[in-house]
């Protein structure tokens, strides 16, 4: 009787195989992610990919939309700019008046 509890019947016999000494062939290990790849490609290439072009309506509707983004973009841009102009002139006056002062 094993400390399990499972009793080997005639002619039987449990054998525990270790696999410390069992290494896998080189070929096989190098065929394992070729396969998971091909596989992940299949399945990528049978999904229906979304159209790229785009046509009438739609994409007049779209490129207006980018238009005005990128014009809200520029004027934000813009308005960040005349800031930091302002702020370097105002240090530039204090600057100067500090140098009045001084001299």
């Amino acid at each position: 009787m094993f400390r399990n509890g499972f009793v080997a019947g005639p002619g039987r016999s449990f054998r525990v195989r270790s696999l410390v000494g069992y290494s896998v062939p080189r070929g096989i290990m190098k065929r394992i992610p070729a396969f998971i790849l091909v596989i992940a490609l299949s399945f990528a290439s049978s999904i229906p990919a979304k159209a790229q072009i785009f046509s009438g309506p739609d994409s007049a509707r779209q490129a207006q939309k980018a238009a005005k983004k990128q014009q809200k973009a520029q004027s934000k841009t813009a308005k960040k700019q005349q800031k930091s102009m302002k702020k370097y002139e105002k240090a530039q006056q204090k600057a100067s008046k500090r140098a009045q002062r001084h001299a």
